[in-house]
């Protein structure tokens, strides 16, 4: 059989044939079509039921067409599909600038020193106090008030409940000055006086944690 002879098999083969219809002949086996190749030089015999589904896909010629030949239980089947042409795919846009967005500068306001909070503390520009002598202002008078006097008699602890009814006494002043007024339940004041107790007793003074013959230069009871 000739090389130029194309065989179709189970392998598509893409092929261009140069005429839109095959060329009806006959011989021994029975009619086919003839078909030649748009290169000139290869030709293919083609099966009636073959040219048929070539020419329902309305074949032009020049135009590649795959085919392939299959079998199933000693039946013939065709497979054909037209191959369109490449298409040059178009360049891609090119991407937008990016513009960087820059926030607007904070005002001046914003850099500014905050406003005085205690106007009492501010001093005169020029340095004078108009010949009086300035007033101490409300919250130093408060933080340097004296305890309330206990007598020596008392008991200890008696001495640490005074001290934290003082503090009390102070802590509720102050925030009654400043707009946010509390009230110590007794239960707290107790508390307050027993941790001072507490305290005084591992940390404090020699007079405080210790019975009066020790500040005396007596024996330590506390020590056995």
């Amino acid at each position: 059989m000739s090389t130029n002879y194309v065989k179709f098999g189970p392998v598509e083969t893409v092929v261009q044939f140069a005429t839109d219809r095959g060329e009806l002949k006959t011989n021994d086996n029975g009619d086919y079509f003839f078909r030649g190749f748009a290169d000139g030089s290869r030709f293919a015999c083609l099966s009636p039921e073959l040219e048929r589904r070539i020419l329902d896909l309305n074949y032009r010629a020049g135009e590649e067409i795959g085919i392939t030949r299959q079998t199933r239980n000693r039946s013939v089947i065709w497979k054909v599909r037209l191959i369109e042409p490449a298409t040059e795919s178009e360049p891609a846009p090119a991407p937008r600038p990016v513009q960087k967005r820059t926030p607007p500068p904070l005002p001046e306001s914003k850099y500014a020193p905050p406003p005085t909070q205690w106007p009492e503390f501010e001093a005169p520009a020029n340095g004078k106090t108009n010949g009086a002598p300035a007033k101490p202002p409300a919250r130093a008078e408060q933080s340097h008030t004296q305890p309330v006097a206990v007598p020596r008699q008392d008991s200890f602890l008696g001495r640490c409940l005074c001290e934290a009814l003082d503090a009390c006494k102070i802590a509720q002043q102050y925030a009654a000055d400043i707009g946010l007024p509390i009230i110590f339940a007794p239960e707290q004041v107790q508390k307050m006086g027993v941790s001072i107790f507490l305290e005084r007793a591992r940390n404090g003074s020699v007079t405080d944690r210790t019975p009066q013959q020790r500040a005396n230069g007596g024996a330590d009871p506390w020590r056995h």
